[in-house]
């Protein structure tokens, strides 16, 4: 995954986000927002409203950035 990368949760994990996150409950699209240094390892950037850093393994890439 990389800046640019449209994701969404991955069926098995959405119960992980659902009762706090819409775009959990809707399996939105989210924009990876960052994806390198100094993320914590193994997690991309979703969310810059609320800074949320998610873990990489409970999402899939839909849509490919340039």
């Amino acid at each position: 995954m990389k800046v640019g990368d449209l994701v969404r949760v991955k069926r098995g994990f959405a119960w992980k986000y659902e009762p706090t996150r819409e775009w959990a409950r809707t399996l939105s699209p989210l924009l990876v927002l960052d994806a390198g240094n100094p993320a914590p390892s193994g997690t991309i950037k979703v969310c810059n409203k609320e800074n949320l850093w998610v873990p990489k393994k409970y999402f899939e890439v839909i849509s490919e950035g340039r």
